[in-house]
């Protein structure tokens, strides 16, 4: 599922956009893996950042914003 939303990155607001990725449950054979929000642009002020640049813990940061984002939305 495509998903955008606006989050503060660096102290700037960015325009984030990706895609959940849904996760397969652990069985007998395969270990499975959780859920995940797969970073497709990020953008500010119309430009296009370099995202794979960014530390490892702003982009596990940029993820879990996107899956709270969306809950909310839903209404979780």
């Amino acid at each position: 599922m495509s998903y955008s939303f606006n989050c503060d990155i660096f102290g700037v607001v960015m325009q984030v956009s990706g895609e959940f990725e849904p996760g397969e449950p652990q069985t007998m054979t395969d270990l499975g893996f959780p859920p995940e929000f797969v970073i497709e642009t990020v953008e500010h002020c119309g430009n296009e950042l370099d995202w794979d640049c960014f530390p490892a813990k702003e982009l596990d940061y940029i993820c879990d914003t996107a899956f709270e984002k969306a809950g909310e939305e839903a209404g979780y």
